[in-house]
């Protein structure tokens, strides 16, 4: 069409086919209409929101699309082990284009259907990663690699968040094999929808539906602590103490059953909040009694800022204090979960998002566009394999020379400085 770029086309299109699936699926009822009707008159109303109908689900394709112009800039350059080898090369760019086209479909598809295509994108991604980064002469995966355990609640709602996955021990699963690929923790026993959900972060978790005690994602603030001798650019750099912002109902010494990578935490110091009281200071040592970099405890938050932002620290799903899995493999799992209630209990599934009747609704709507949004730039950061697993290991063979260097250097004392 002249005028139009193929961008603008596609949007076009993503719009006409999200407005038939959702006649189809009967979600577009007589009053839903008119009042989507009367949204696209309301100059008040962002303008996305009048096209789509949803401020989230329009952030939701507007990212996505960016994340996935950098996946398909690796197609034709593809890394690691897919760029060296030809059939390798052809699953990895074949895989991608499914995963892409399998997006594209949950984007279009109502949240009854969206977990199935949104799955599989992910899965097929999945395969593309171990096509580049699988070392192993058996290199394609041939089993999911996970396995569900159904709940027996009878609310529907309940039905959901009690459904599981485990991990298998199945020789080339592909959950277990990308896992190896990326230089991700897995996850033991079985963890909920309701685990899988609270360890991601930014998904909405509402106490009336989660409960209070269940453990979220923590938030953790980086601090410059008073009188640390260290040079100032090593202090904004490598931050060794950190404020708890919402830990209250946590016991501290606790907190490392509950998030693994805060072994060793220790209380150290304090500072002046705004209201004159005192919040206590966090600092993790090591086995070799040295403050761990807080990079090794938390990922850094999303939007924040790279030297002085926060970070983000994740529960351990599943029976063990180990993990957790990456975000990536985290919401693979999810998805795992929903894709099957989604085909094999339909019934269960529509009924829980019934916002007549079920109190869960909104909020697992809200999550399946979130999952719509970032499981492009969770796929693309895969793609990278274990390069950030190996970065961090070499900084710490660096840091344990220096540090050694430092120790093993001959002392010379100066003259002493009259009080």
């Amino acid at each position: 069409m002249p005028g139009v770029n193929r961008e603008q086309q596609r949007h076009g299109r993503d719009r006409r086919r999200a407005a038939r699936s959702r006649s189809r699926s009967g979600h577009d009822l007589p009053q839903a209409r008119e009042r989507r009707a009367a949204r696209s008159q309301d100059a008040s109303v962002p303008a996305a929101e009048r096209v789509v109908g949803s401020s989230d689900y329009a952030r939701a394709i507007g990212s996505g699309r960016e994340q996935w112009r950098g996946v398909r800039h690796q197609r034709s350059d593809p890394p690691a082990l897919a760029g060296r080898d030809a059939d390798r090369k052809e699953v990895f760019q074949s895989a991608l284009a499914q995963a892409e086209e399998l997006w594209d479909a949950a984007a279009v598809a109502g949240p009854a259907s969206r977990p199935l295509p949104l799955f599989y994108c992910v899965s097929q991604a999945g395969r593309a990663v171990c096509a580049a980064w699988t070392t192993a002469d058996e290199w394609r995966p041939r089993y999911h690699g996970l396995k569900r355990r159904e709940s027996r609640a009878t609310a529907p709602e309940d039905r959901v968040l009690d459904y599981a996955a485990a991990v298998t021990s199945q020789a080339l699963a592909i959950y277990a094999m990308v896992a190896e690929a990326t230089g991700s923790s897995s996850f033991e026993g079985f963890a909920t929808v309701a685990d899988l959900w609270t360890s991601l972060p930014g998904w909405p978790t509402p106490n009336d539906l989660f409960g209070e005690n269940r453990p979220r994602c923590l938030t953790l603030e980086p601090v410059r602590l008073q009188g640390d001798p260290r040079p100032l650019v090593e202090q904004l750099v490598r931050p060794t103490h950190v404020a708890l912002r919402s830990a209250a109902k946590l016991d501290v010494d606790e907190l490392p059953a509950v998030y693994p990578t805060m072994t060793g935490i220790q209380q150290d110091g304090t500072r002046t909040n705004v209201f004159g009281g005192h919040d206590p200071l966090y600092t993790f040592i090591g086995d070799d009694g040295r403050p761990v970099p807080l990079y090794e405890i938390g990922e850094r938050a999303p939007g924040s800022r790279v030297l002085s932002g926060d970070l983000i620290v994740r529960p351990h799903v599943g029976d063990m204090a180990i993990g957790p899995p990456s975000d990536f493999l985290t919401l693979w799992a999810l998805l795992f979960c929903l894709s099957e209630l989604a085909r094999y209990y339909p019934d269960t599934w529509v009924q829980a998002l019934n916002p007549d009747c079920s109190h869960a609704a909104v909020t697992l709507e809200h999550g399946l566009d979130l999952a719509l949004e970032r499981t492009p730039s969770l796929i693309n950061g895969a793609l990278h394999g274990p390069i950030a697993q190996l970065i961090r290991e070499e900084v710490r063979r660096l840091e344990a020379e220096a540090g050694g260097a430092v120790e093993d250097a001959p002392t010379t004392e100066g003259p002493t400085a009259e009080p």
